[in-house]
């Protein structure tokens, strides 16, 4: 993926949110990850005006704090090679990215 590929991405989804990037360390690691800067208001009002699901709902663009504790975790772990880790979850995937880093 290009860089203009991926500028195009966040110009469509700053049509729709304000965002912010947010450094994130875990374990002397620094990643710099892009969230939604309003997300709990977006939930909030979504829910209430029936506007949208659950389902619906942009979670991609939270940072949640038990995927920094994870990914605290298995920075702790011994690197074992051949080693897979499947993360499943809502969010960022700040756990997988670190992991994956």
């Amino acid at each position: 993926m290009s860089s203009q590929d991926l500028e195009k991405i966040l110009k469509d989804i700053e049509k729709d949110y304000q965002t912010e990037i947010v450094p994130i360390t875990v374990s002397g690691r620094t990643l710099k990850c892009l969230r939604i800067e309003d997300l709990d208001e977006i939930i909030i009002q979504g829910l209430v005006t029936n506007d949208a699901d659950a389902s619906e709902l942009p979670f991609w663009g939270k940072i949640w704090e038990a995927s920094i504790l994870l990914a605290a975790y298995l920075a702790a772990q011994p690197v074992v090679p051949g080693r897979k880790i499947l993360e499943i979850g809502t969010g960022l995937g700040v756990s997988g990215l670190f992991a994956a880093a």
